[in-house]
């Protein structure tokens, strides 16, 4: 019997009912993934029914999904997995800071002293400004956590400062990288943005508008948005043309795609990547982006300077500013040696730091060190 204790693999939890196929490759699928595929645990999702999930018998194959009953109240229904299963849960994994998350670290800890909660904030970097009252309200959560993270380097500084608890800073990442670095030569001159295309957190407008205002000092280049786009932003697209014909031609808008290779070679064969958010976390088409060498481009936030090293592989310009960006665009495109070295040292700088085997090492020690809150 002890023989069997000492075998018998640590479970964990990811509690997120929303969960959907997307989440599968994003840090909800992988780092469950990841602590059970390099690190021996017995991982699983616990949501709603909310497929079917394209990834799980190829990019997260083995990674186990647990169902939850679902009414109108999804605090409730995550309440009620953890009355029946918390005991036999050993790490419970969490998202934001949020009552939901707080109810459910108050009934996970009441019915299994001994289990220990990992949240990830996934939070963008306005938490800097959270005052005493901000503190006051997550405390008495926060510090029945054995690991709370941030993605940014800012705001896990800012966070350590401020808080009595210590923040790991785990990000995101990708788990597979191309088998060979990417050659520049490889690559067309094309800029790519990735995500929710026409979502208001994106900002895709700015976008349209720098290339309107850089496309006739770039004449050989062309804009593509991949991505799922509501009938809104079709419209917007629509009448883009309509005031500027000439780039018909030139800006392509990509349907979602759930072929990841397909994905990928939209990534391998961009030479620039632009993201225009008013606000991120760490979102995932930056490593991404970064493995496959691109030049990044991207909105002022911190997870922007983490993924261009503070600025040596790629930039930033002011939020909503598509003058900066124009210029930022016209003066990338045409100096090559900087494209061509970036393309090589980025990708490196991926693989070093941005790989969730590598990630999630540092979790897998936080959660076997003891607890790590402040006195």
């Amino acid at each position: 019997m002890a023989l069997e204790d000492t075998q018998k693999k640590i479970r964990f939890v990811t509690l997120f009912p929303e969960t959907g196929f997307i989440h599968l490759i994003k840090d909800v699928g992988m780092i469950p993934y990841t602590m059970y595929k390099n690190y021996n645990y017995d991982a699983s999702i616990a949501t709603y029914q909310n497929g079917p999930y394209l990834y799980l018998d190829n990019e997260v194959k083995g990674l186990k999904l647990e169902f939850l009953d679902r009414s109108n109240n999804d605090t409730k229904d995550g309440i009620d997995y953890l009355t029946h299963n918390a005991p036999n849960i050993d790490v419970l994994h969490l998202f934001h800071l949020s009552q939901r998350t707080f109810d459910w670290i108050h009934v996970y800890k009441e019915l299994n002293p001994n289990g220990k909660v990992y949240l990830k904030l996934d939070t963008t970097e306005d938490i800097k400004g959270a005052d005493r009252g901000f503190w006051n309200w997550v405390n008495s959560a926060l510090t029945k956590c054995h690991v709370v993270s941030a993605e940014t380097l800012e705001v896990c500084k800012c966070l350590n400062e401020k808080w009595p608890i210590r923040v790991e800073y785990i990000t995101n990442g990708v788990y597979e990288c191309p088998k060979r670095l990417i050659d520049y030569q490889e690559k067309e001159n094309t800029i790519l943005t990735v995500g929710r295309i026409g979502a208001p957190q994106k900002f895709n407008e700015v976008l349209l508008a720098a290339f309107k205002l850089a496309h006739t000092h770039m004449p050989n280049w062309k804009l593509k948005l991949l991505g799922p786009s509501s009938p809104e932003f079709q419209q917007v697209m629509a009448n883009y043309f309509l005031e500027s014909p000439e780039l018909k031609d030139k800006v392509i808008l990509l349907d979602q795609t759930a072929d990841r290779s397909l994905i990928n070679e939209e990534y391998k064969k961009a030479k620039i990547f632009c993201l225009t958010s008013r606000w991120e976390g760490f979102p995932l088409v930056f490593p991404e982006a970064a493995i496959y060498g691109c030049f990044i481009i991207s909105s002022d936030l911190a997870s922007a300077r983490d993924i261009t090293g503070n600025g040596r592989y790629g930039e930033t310009f002011p939020v909503g500013d598509s003058q900066q960006l124009a210029e930022l665009l016209i003066t990338t495109s045409s100096d090559e040696n900087k494209m061509k070295a970036t393309c090589s040292d980025i990708q490196q700088f991926a693989r070093d730091n941005f790989q969730w085997v590598k990630i999630c090492q540092t979790l897998h020690t936080a959660l076997s060190n003891p607890i790590a809150n402040k006195n």
